[in-house]
């Protein structure tokens, strides 16, 4: 059975208004997972030692183009290493160096007053660059039958950068009181960002209020 789920983290957040219309911002944080990687958790926590520490940096923007029209982006770069790093299984080297970016169009009053739209696409966290060490315990000397500790190092960010993206349209009905909304969410690149993950999803939602 996995141990709680564990973290701490702190971000600090500036921003720049260079106009009404523009804004910049900037965010630093900092993860520490008490018995994970990346969300990872073995089933015997001792194995990850103290866990793992995640520096990240996010730079985004948000323009709005018109008073209907909004873009916005925003992308992350991050650092996971090891808190112990003698633990059994570790971050090898810098650790994992890690990415994760999104773009996004928001419309209001596309048809009319009462709808609007919003498409995005997103490169969900994906791992550049980086190592897992295990260390487990074999026989190291055939003849004496000595014990003793043997490491492999397993290269990581092999995989093929995901792409995915998303749509949602929502409209106000019966003077407000009912809306429909439709959405939709495609992955168009990549490998799975999830095993068995769906390729392709769609919904939609009716409600009224009375």
């Amino acid at each position: 059975r996995l141990k709680r789920y564990g973290t701490g983290a702190g971000t600090v957040t500036r921003s720049y208004h260079p106009n009404k219309r523009f804004e910049l911002t900037g965010t630093y944080t900092r993860l520490h997972e008490d018995n994970a990687v990346l969300g990872v958790q073995a089933l015997d926590p001792s194995l990850l030692g103290k866990g793992s520490s995640t520096d990240g940096l996010t730079m985004g923007f948000t323009f709005d183009a018109t008073p209907t029209l909004r873009i916005a982006g925003s992308g992350t770069i991050g650092r996971t290493v090891s808190s112990s790093q003698n633990a059994l299984i570790s971050t090898g080297g810098r650790g994992f160096i890690s990415t994760a970016y999104q773009m996004s169009l928001t419309k209001e009053h596309l048809l009319d007053r009462n709808d609007s739209l919003r498409v995005s696409i997103a490169q969900p966290l994906h791992v550049e660059d980086g190592s897992l060490i295990i260390t487990s315990v074999k026989v190291v000397d055939r003849d004496t039958g000595a014990l003793g500790s043997y490491s492999q190092k397993f290269s990581l960010g092999q995989t093929r950068r995901p792409l995915v993206g998303e749509f949602s349209y929502s409209r106000a009905l019966l003077a407000g009181r009912a809306d429909i909304a439709l959405f939709g969410k495609a992955q168009i690149a990549g490998d799975p960002v999830q095993y068995q993950a769906a390729r392709l999803l769609a919904g939609a939602r009716f409600t009224v209020r009375y």
